[in-house]
């Protein structure tokens, strides 16, 4: 008797538990069932979320501050994904270019951010597009820059008498 008791009561528990469902997937909207029985709208966690935008173009800022646009066609647990013509996108003075890339795999630690690309939307009247050659020799001059304004705070620091992270808390 005491294992029927037991039985029916989970039954009854499992009866009454309110489960997640999906009560409308229209693009990019999903619905579930809360507690109340009140139907609220949310965004999946994690990598379910890449899954609507399998097949759709991408803008992926990096960790290292690089832009990538791309086709994305697959990814995994880790949010590591396979990109289909790729390109880099490289930004500097209010001009921009593209670099190809092809296919790529970038790693899910890598990924800063990234979202749906709709190019009429990026066209700006701010930005310039402007050759591979051009922008590439502009980004060669912008890291030369920064790099001797680098070697100039490092010089800096060091005729103060400072080093490591003093010569950045001196300077700033």
């Amino acid at each position: 008797m005491p294992s029927s008791t037991g039985s029916s009561s989970s039954n009854k528990y499992k009866k009454h538990r309110h489960h997640s469902s999906y009560k409308s997937r229209s693009g990019n909207d999903y619905y579930r069932n809360d507690n109340e029985g009140k139907s609220r709208e949310y965004a999946l966690p994690g990598t379910s979320s890449l899954h609507e935008m399998l097949d759709h173009r991408i803008l992926i800022l990096l960790r290292d501050q690089r832009t990538l646009i791309a086709d994305l066609k697959s990814y995994d647990q880790f949010s590591n994904l396979v990109l289909e013509n790729c390109l880099e996108r490289i930004c500097i003075k209010k001009k921009y270019g593209d670099l190809p890339l092809g296919t790529q795999l970038i790693r899910g630690e890598n990924i800063h951010m990234l979202g749906t690309f709709q190019e009429e939307k990026m066209v700006n009247q701010e930005f310039t597009e402007v050759s591979l050659e051009e922008i590439l020799m502009l980004q060669k001059e912008e890291r030369l820059r920064k790099e001797k304004e680098e070697r100039e705070m490092r010089q800096k620091g060091l005729r103060l008498g400072l080093e490591g992270k003093e010569i950045e808390d001196s300077i700033v």
